[in-house]
């Protein structure tokens, strides 16, 4: 990504559209499962769909839920970013989905 945004790299998509350098990026390293986004932070889980209604997934997502509420309630209080969680079935997940269409779709709310 640095060669690209310095204008020294010359193959593939760089080439093909002649690209010259420019922009920038920004690497945010939390967890797995979790994604800063500028004005968001959002907790992702997939499980397998046929595990989706399990006591053990529910259990988690339960766990997830009151996370998620503390955690947007302290952020609130300190000029943070709040939280959501998305529980996302493995099969509803393609290269082709924005993670803002993912939490359109996936988003739980609760207490």
């Amino acid at each position: 990504m640095k060669k690209v945004i310095e204008g020294t790299d010359q193959g593939g998509i760089t080439k093909a559209v002649n690209w010259n350098g420019g922009g920038g990026f920004r690497y945010h390293r939390l967890a797995p499962s979790l994604l800063e986004k500028v004005y968001q932070v959002y907790m992702v889980e997939t499980k397998a769909r046929g595990d989706m209604d399990t006591p053990e997934v529910q259990a988690k997502k339960e766990s997830a839920v009151r996370w998620r509420r503390h955690a947007s309630e302290y952020a609130q209080v300190h000029n943070g970013k709040p939280w959501q969680y998305l529980l996302i079935p493995h099969d509803a997940v393609s290269e082709n989905m924005t993670l803002t269409w993912l939490a359109s779709q996936f988003a739980v709310s609760g207490r």
